[in-house]
């Protein structure tokens, strides 16, 4: 049977004989071997959005792991029962339904769940506060609660810091065409005025 390679984006096979027709990429893995992944020349520039997607995502759960560990004054990693009902928040699934199927990041990004946790941080000091917690899991899951009720207030709050930020992007750039414009306009009027006249008055 012929050697087929496969498209990392799309699935579909092209023999191996074939694979200069498609864009390749070769990774040395840990064991010293040399990893060729193929992809449709139409397929890769998707495949590098795809990346940009995942990295953009990476950053975001970064920046929150962090928010949360500075809101509870942890200097350990968070718990795998409160990742979980991250993991869940952020796919758009629940992993305690009987029927339970996995999604791809259909839920509440994890720029919102910070945003949401950072909403939250008054009630959650009350709460640490007033409350007797047995244990941190405890605690986080309160927590989780309490941030869970803000994340519908964090999607707008965000929207709307996104809408202004983008009228003041315009705003920015209207005013920079303008000021262009004003500076043509005053060239032009030096230009003029420099201008020598004097063949005008004759030889007198």
């Amino acid at each position: 049977m012929a050697r087929i390679v496969t498209c990392q984006f799309c699935k579909e096979t092209v023999p191996y004989i074939e694979r200069h027709t498609l864009s390749n990429e070769a990774k040395v893995t840990n064991k010293g071997k040399t990893l060729n992944k193929y992809w449709h020349h139409e397929c890769y520039p998707k495949e590098l959005a795809r990346r940009d997607i995942l990295l953009k995502d990476q950053i975001e759960k970064n920046e929150m792991n962090e928010t949360v560990k500075k809101i509870y004054n942890l200097k350990f990693d968070l718990p795998k029962g409160w990742w979980e009902y991250i993991a869940d928040l952020r796919e758009g699934t629940n992993r305690y339904q009987k029927f339970w199927k996995k999604k791809y990041k259909e839920g509440v990004p994890f720029s919102v769940i910070r945003e949401a946790y950072i909403m939250s941080v008054a009630d959650i000091e009350w709460a640490r506060m007033s409350k007797k917690f047995k244990s941190i899991d405890q605690e986080l899951r309160y927590g989780l609660m309490i941030m869970q009720g803000k994340v519908n207030d964090a999607f707008r709050k965000m929207k709307t810091r996104e809408q202004q930020e983008k009228r003041n992007e315009a705003m920015e750039q209207v005013h920079i065409e303008d000021m262009k414009d004003n500076r043509e306009v005053s060239f032009k009027r030096k230009e003029q005025e420099n201008r020598d006249f004097s063949y005008l008055l004759g030889d007198d």
